[in-house]
Order: C-alpha cells, then sequence, then structure tokens
C-alpha cells in the first residue's frame, strides 16, 4: 500500500522507533541520515499513534465522519504501523475501512457549483464543504440532488444567522 521502497523503509523504521522513549528517538532523527520529511512522519508516528490506537479502542466503533476526521492527514505509513500495532480486531477493521473506502468519499459538487448556487467564497465554503462531507461518510448524503438541497438549507441558516446578527448590531 505504501509503494517506494523508502516509504515500505518508513514502516520498519516507526516500528523500531516505537520501542524508543522520545528523547532517543530525536537524538536518532538528528542524524544526516533522515531526510526532514522522513524524520517528520516517524515524528507523528510517534506521538500520535498510541493516543489514536488508545482512542479506537475506547470507543471502537465510531461513525464513519468521526473516524475520517480522527486518521484524515496521518501519512500512510502511520496508518500501517497503526494497523500492525493494533491489538483488537475491531481497530484493525476500523483502520483498513479508512484506509480503503473513507478516505476517498467525496462530495460531488465543488466550488465552481457553490458559486452558482449563491455561497460567496469565504470560510462558508470550508462548513458547506466539512458538512456535505460528513454527510456522504455516514450516508445520510447519497446524491447530488442531496448535496444541492443541503448546501440550500446552509445557506439559509447562515443567512437568517447574519441577519438576526446585523439587525442586533444596529439597535
Amino acid at each position: 500500500m505504501a509503494g517506494s521502497a523508502a516509504e515500505d523503509m518508513l514502516v520498519y523504521w516507526m516500528a523500531l522507533m516505537d520501542l524508543l522513549p522520545a528523547d532517543g528517538m530525536e537524538r536518532l532523527l538528528a542524524r544526516p541520515a533522515f531526510p526532514k520529511h522522513e524524520a517528520s512522519a516517524l515524528r507523528t508516528a510517534h506521538s500520535q499513534l498510541p493516543l489514536v490506537l488508545r482512542r479506537l479502542k475506547r470507543h471502537p466503533f465510531p461513525n464513519p465522519a468521526v473516524l475520517y476526521r480522527l486518521l484524515h492527514g496521518l501519512p500512510e505509513e502511520t496508518l500501517l504501523m497503526m494497523i500492525v500495532k493494533a491489538e483488537s480486531s475491531s481497530v484493525k477493521r476500523q483502520l483498513l475501512a479508512f484506509m480503503t473506502t473513507y478516505r476517498y468519499i467525496k462530495p460531488l459538487l465543488t466550488g465552481i457549483d457553490l458559486l452558482i448556487l449563491g455561497v460567496q467564497p469565504g470560510p462558508v465554503f470550508a462548513t458547506v464543504f466539512g458538512t456535505l462531507l460528513e454527510g456522504r461518510l455516514k450516508g445520510t448524503i447519497s446524491s447530488a440532488d442531496d448535496e444541492h438541497a443541503l448546501v440550500r438549507r446552509v445557506i439559509r441558516a447562515t443567512t437568517s444567522r447574519a441577519s438576526r446578527s446585523s439587525y442586533r448590531a444596529s439597535r
């Protein structure tokens, strides 16, 4: 899954460094043998791996949106190492579901579609796309029509909030 030999090697380094305390790992990473991007991936794995595995073990069946938020952005090598380290089969299943399915789910609408629907560029784009993605992951949105309807609701809610706050400000 990782790809190149260098990426595969990172998983082995993660396994070895997992045995080291944080200061020992930092001493090893200070050596010139580790390029910055590899050192960064190794630090991420060392710090995030135990936290994420502990959380997945405590809450064994989070909905896909929660799992996505927890794992999105982690290097693939870290995800692979988590699968290796996970003791629980339910945690392994969750990690595999993220790696094979959830991380590839995206809204159908694009930024251009939002502009056509009347959404002004800005922070609201992130809100809309986050809401669309969450709906896709949870299964509450399954079509472009569902996405359009949700965007219209978000626009109404945003417009309504803005109207209320401007009314309060004018008083």
